[in-house]
């Protein structure tokens, strides 16, 4: 595919720079980002996620409604503070992580 079409866009640079690190973390580039972003949108035929003038609650997509119920947001957040306070134990090996599940069950 011939990659030549130039595309400029002004954007605040602390969004810029904000997107550009989590963008280089995921190993893309800005460039690859916006190529991923424009065959979203080919795909779809519109853009890849809602967008709305109201105020009202997000709906999910039935496939991700899971994700935000009540029991899982709780879940969420308990986890969250668990790693704030230190609740957590790192391992390294799929073994060390056999033997710190039983040894917590």
């Amino acid at each position: 595919m011939n990659k030549s079409a130039i595309l400029r866009a002004r954007i605040d640079p602390q969004i810029k720079e904000d997107a550009e690190q989590i963008l280089t973390e995921l190993g893309l580039t800005i460039s690859e980002a916006i190529n991923i972003f424009f065959r979203q949108i080919s795909r779809k035929k519109g853009l890849p996620f809602a967008v709305s003038l109201r105020n009202e609650a997000l709906v999910p997509d039935s496939d991700q409604a899971w994700f935000w119920s009540k029991a899982w947001l709780s879940k969420e957040q308990e986890a969250d503070n668990d790693i704030k306070e230190g609740r957590v134990t790192e391992v390294t090996a799929i073994t060390a992580l056999k033997k710190q599940l039983r040894k917590n069950s």
